[in-house]
């Protein structure tokens, strides 16, 4: 039987090169594609996907809240028709004043030879009228107020 004896040199060499594959292997762990830089950036991604999912919920159950109020509350209703819709009530009045850039700054009243401008005889023409459609029905498949 023939015994084979290694030379300190390539025993050394074998450690070295064994070494240098460790260090490389934990490298491209940490710092290569898909390696723990990665994770880590990820995980931040996943962090504010969850926060804006969050702030999403809270809106869907605010805009489910409004809903439910418009079918029952016929005041909300009317507010809501005058502050978007620029609506009035039956027997209201709206008065319209001209903008600041309208108003001039001479104070003095015109002179009575002063003839008065000619009121405009062009009228708009109306929009035409469309019937509105009807909503179609709630999806319920979301998440409810009570969440």
């Amino acid at each position: 039987m023939m015994v084979v004896q290694f030379k300190p040199v390539y025993l050394k060499i074998v450690l070295l090169l064994g070494a240098l594959m460790l260090i490389s292997y934990f490298a491209m762990i940490f710092i290569g594609e898909n390696g723990l830089r990665d994770l880590d950036a990820m995980k931040q991604e996943l962090k504010q996907i969850n926060i804006k999912n969050e702030e999403i919920q809270q809106e869907n159950v605010e805009i489910y809240r409004k809903i439910e109020r418009l079918k029952t509350d016929p005041v909300y209703m009317e507010n809501i028709a005058r502050e978007q819709l620029k609506m009035i009530g039956e027997k209201e009045i709206v008065f319209k004043f001209g903008d600041a850039k309208e108003q001039t700054t001479d104070t003095a009243p015109p002179s009575p030879d002063t003839p008065l401008p000619a009121p405009e005889t062009t009228s708009p023409e109306p929009a035409p009228i469309t019937p509105l459609e009807p909503l179609p029905p709630p999806d319920n498949t979301g998440p409810s107020p009570q969440d």
